[in-house]
């Protein structure tokens, strides 16, 4: 069944979550919506979690594949997807009720290329502001832009998002296939691209902090392949603004790197393999050398 909002949710291996996440959706007050379930080559319980959903309601979908990673898996429901709006919902978080009104009435309202909404951290306590977007979303921003606002040169996750069909399709937008932190090189030129985008100050989106089983992408920054892949989708974004954008949104581009993609990593240091603190620092040094003092500053 076909519906204005395709929301395409990436399954692999989440049969503790996953009832919740998709209850969370059944749930949401715009009922007028899609959800393409893409099972990535599951091992437990999930798909069969999947497949009664899709028995029990005609909006949703399910679609099997095998083990190719959260990006393939996003793009192929992308692929099926049939809506005049995107959303994308990792299979272990969850969305408050409201959440796709909030966005779909910000974008009708003003015909803006996406809207990004505010983000809780969703622990067994409760539910808190997720810090680092703080500023970004302190209030709600119509048609508002990157290039006049800048703390949301912090706002890098596809799963806050409604976003146009038309806009995506548009600006060709694909995430990259087996990387880790897949949303950055995506959603920052997706930012800069847009004529206007719209910021809703209210919470959308509760990404889960696992307290058990196998830790999710945002809880893997010890690993290595962790560290090379946040490098990659930087320098691809930095190569973008270089390319695209003045001197002046690539200094503030720098100084966010610098305030908290290596700071994610920066405070690992102690704990970390030779070859791992070997690569952020050549790869911080380089970097600095080529912002500039005021950035370092």
């Amino acid at each position: 069944m076909a519906g204005v909002i395709s929301v395409v949710v990436p399954i692999y291996d989440v049969e503790d979550y996953l009832e919740e996440c998709l209850q969370s959706l059944a749930r949401q007050s715009v009922r007028d919506f899609e959800a393409i379930l893409v099972d990535d080559g599951s091992t437990d319980a999930s798909a069969a979690i999947a497949s009664r959903f899709a028995a029990q309601d005609e909006r949703f979908r399910l679609l099997r594949q095998p083990n190719g990673g959260l990006s393939r898996a996003r793009n192929t429901g992308i692929d099926a997807a049939t809506g005049e709006y995107l959303a994308f919902l990792d299979s272990d978080d969850v969305l408050p009720p409201d959440a796709y009104e909030l966005l779909l009435g910000a974008v009708e309202r003003t015909g803006s290329d996406f809207a990004t909404g505010n983000v809780q951290r969703l622990q067994a306590t409760g539910c808190t502001q997720a810090g680092f977007l703080a500023a970004a979303f302190a209030r709600t921003r119509l048609r508002t832009h990157v290039r006049r606002f800048a703390p949301l040169l912090e706002d890098r996750t596809a799963w806050n998002k409604l976003w146009r069909r038309s806009f995506w399709d548009a600006r060709g937008l694909r995430f990259p296939d087996g990387r880790l932190h897949e949303d950055i090189p995506v959603v920052l030129p997706a930012h800069f691209q847009a004529a206007s985008v719209d910021v809703v100050g209210a919470p959308v989106y509760r990404y889960r902090v696992r307290e058990a089983g196998a830790p999710s992408i945002t809880q893997r920054r010890h690993e290595l392949r962790a560290l090379r892949d946040r490098l990659a989708a930087v320098e691809h974004v930095h190569g973008y603004l270089c390319a695209s954008e003045s001197a002046r949104h690539r200094r503030r581009y720098e100084r966010s790197v610098v305030r908290h993609d290596l700071r994610y990593h920066l405070d690992l240091l102690p704990e970390a393999g030779d070859e791992y603190r070997t690569l952020f620092m050549e790869w911080a040094a380089a970097f600095l050398r080529g912002a500039g003092a005021r950035v370092c500053a």
